[in-house]
């Protein structure tokens, strides 16, 4: 009788067990589901440039494949060299497809070389690159 009464006890146990994992499991899709990531983006249009030309930046921002409108997102050009010090380009505001914009106007004394544009908003940063490369003809008028 002991050995049934073990044997039905551990069935038991295994069952609850069972169900406790099922349980877990369920939780964890539930909490997955809702835990979701803004998608930001950005970009410059051209990949170099030289002083005469403006660097035109944009970028989307998104929830779950949706744009998000009216969000804050802080643009900074960090320039090479050693501890650089960043270029606030300020806060721009997505419109109602999730897009912002921005454009610098590169600095006739502006370094060559690769810079960094960091794009910030709703906790998260994208990044990306563009070359600088020295001006060949020094008088040519900007645009």
């Amino acid at each position: 009788m002991n050995g049934l009464r073990e044997f039905i006890l551990g069935e038991v146990a295994l069952a609850l067990a069972l169900v406790i994992i099922l349980l877990l499991l369920i939780i964890f899709e539930r909490l997955r589901k809702h835990v979701v990531v803004p998608e930001l983006t950005v970009a410059t249009d051209q990949p170099s440039y030289d002083h005469t030309e403006d660097v035109k930046i944009s970028g989307t921002l998104k929830e779950d494949g949706e744009p998000m409108s009216g969000k804050t997102i802080s643009i900074e050009i960090i320039p090479p060299g050693e501890a650089p010090t960043p270029i606030e380009l300020g806060d721009m505001q997505t419109n109602e497809e999730g897009e912002y914009a921005a454009t610098w106007d590169i600095p006739v004394d502006a370094a060559p070389g690769t810079y960094k544009v960091e794009a910030t908003g709703m906790g998260v940063t994208a990044t990306t690159t563009f070359t600088l490369t020295r001006l060949v003809h020094p008088h040519r008028p900007r645009r």
